[in-house]
């Protein structure tokens, strides 16, 4: 009994600080891959059904330098409230993605549930024509494509899926104009990639 009781203790403290252990390493892993901070205020882990929700995810902006007026890297922890162009890049206030555990052992993954609430994105270009997000894509130049026998990829189903409020910035100081479009939403409530479900029927 007191085994029992050891193990269900330690299972439940790890339970209790695996959110706060994955919030660090998604923003440490997330800001050495993007060049960029990242920032999460709060992760929190459901079992029944299996679900991981997101809150506070913020991806910072790059600084255009003075001189060229390319976007250089902005020192981590800078603040986005200086100018339009140091807005953040992402904003998300909350993310819910619950998955059918089921599902992932038969490694066919349904995604019951995506709720996407309050994105907002912010793009700028400078004067001289650079764009806020010229690192990125040097970070991530487009794959090469696929061949065509390289065989089916993973299978997957999305149920429930919806952009609320979502919000897109432009700030075109090259052309003096801005942009911008409020209030998004956008539902899908089913998508998959698998064959035998093509000609499914959608409400």
């Amino acid at each position: 009994a007191s085994l029992l009781f050891l193990l269900t203790t330690a299972l439940g403290l790890a339970w209790w600080a695996a959110p706060e252990f994955l919030r660090q390493q998604a923003e440490a892993r997330g800001s050495e891959l993007l060049g960029r901070e990242v920032r999460l205020q709060r992760v929190e882990l459901g079992l029944f059904p299996l679900r991981v929700l997101v809150r506070g995810l913020v991806l910072e902006a790059q600084a255009p330098a003075s001189s060229s007026g390319a976007y250089m890297g902005a020192p981590i922890g800078a603040s986005s409230n200086a100018s339009p162009a140091a807005m953040p890049l992402l904003r998300l206030e909350r993310l819910a993605v619950a998955v059918d555990a089921w599902s992932l052992w038969q490694r066919a993954p349904v995604v019951a549930q995506l709720e996407v609430e309050g994105l907002q994105v912010h793009v700028a270009r400078t004067a001289s024509g650079a764009w806020s997000v010229d690192d990125l894509r040097r970070r991530f130049p487009p794959a090469p494509a696929t061949p065509p026998d390289a065989g089916p990829g993973l299978a997957l189903t999305l149920r429930n899926g919806a952009l609320l409020g979502g919000r897109l910035i432009l700030e075109d100081a090259l052309l003096g104009q801005r942009h911008e479009v409020t209030d998004l939403q956008l539902t899908l409530p089913w998508w998959s990639n698998r064959a035998e479900e093509a000609e499914q029927a959608v409400q």
